[in-house]
C-alpha cells in the first residue's frame, strides 16, 4: 500500500508548500495530496486549502515544475465548485508531462463539474456515504475513490460500522479499475485495519513521519 502524505506534508506549519513537497520527496515516501483553487481576484492557480492571493501562496506551475522531477504520484483536490479550475489543471500536468502519475478528485458536490467525458487525465472523488459509492462509480467511472470520514463523528461511526476490512476487500474487487484511496489517518488504530487491505491502492496520512517511522 502506498503512502501519500496530506497537504504535500501537514505536519507543522509547512503545508501546501514547496518545503513540504521537498520533504515529501526527501522522506521518500509515494506520493503527494494537495490542495489547488484559483486565487483572489486572479485567474492563476494557487496551492492552497483556504481563500489566498497570489502573492501568498505557492502557484501551481512551480508545484508542478518541482513535482515533474520527483517521482510522486500526485492527488490534486479541486477547492473550487468552477468546471474550468478542472480542466485548467488536467491542462498543467499535461504541459509539465505527469499526466500519468496525477489524480485530480473532490468532493462529489465539486466533482460534478469535471468534464467525466475527458479522461486525457484521471478523475476521481471523495466519497463519505458507503451507501451511495457502488452508485457514484457506475455513474461517474471514476479512476480513483478517496475513502474518508468527515469531522462529524456520525461519519467516523457510519464508516467503520459499514466498512469492515471483508467489505472493503470485496469493493476493490468488484472495481478493479478504481484506486481506493483511505484518508485521512487521524487515527492511527483505524489506518492500521486499512493497511492490511492489500487491494487498497493508498493510504493519506496527517502523520507521514509516524508511519515512515515504523517501516524502518
Amino acid at each position: 500500500m502506498k503512502l501519500i502524505a496530506h497537504r504535500g506534508w501537514s505536519t507543522g506549519p509547512i503545508e501546501n508548500t514547496m518545503a513540504a513537497f521537498q520533504k515529501a520527496h526527501e522522506a521518500g515516501i509515494d506520493g503527494v495530496e494537495f490542495d489547488v483553487r484559483f486565487a483572489i481576484g486572479s485567474n492563476q492557480i494557487v496551492v492552497s486549502h483556504n481563500r489566498k492571493r497570489a502573492s501568498e501562496a505557492l502557484l501551481l506551475d512551480e508545484a508542478l515544475a518541482f513535482l515533474a522531477s520527483t517521482d510522486l504520484e500526485l492527488f490534486i483536490e479541486i477547492k473550487q465548485r468552477n468546471p474550468d479550475l478542472s480542466r485548467l489543471v488536467g491542462q498543467k500536468l499535461h504541459e509539465h508531462g505527469i499526466t500519468d502519475r496525477a489524480y485530480i478528485f473532490a468532493h462529489k458536490h465539486r466533482a460534478k463539474y469535471f468534464n467525466w467525458a475527458d479522461r486525457r487525465h484521471k478523475l476521481g472523488m471523495i466519497a463519505f456515504n458507503p451507501l451511495l459509492i457502488g452508485e457514484h462509480i457506475d455513474y461517474y467511472q471514476p479512476d480513483v475513490i478517496m475513502l474518508c470520514f468527515s469531522l462529524n463523528r456520525w461519519t467516523w461511526e457510519l464508516f467503520w460500522w459499514y466498512w469492515t476490512p471483508e467489505k472493503l476487500e470485496a469493493l476493490a474487487e468488484e472495481y478493479p479499475k478504481v484506486d481506493f484511496i483511505f484518508g485521512v489517518d487521524d487515527h492511527h488504530n483505524d489506518a492500521v485495519k486499512v493497511c492490511e487491505i492489500p487491494q487498497l491502492h493508498g493510504l493519506t496520512t496527517n502523520r507521514p513521519e509516524v508511519w515512515i517511522g515504523s517501516q524502518s
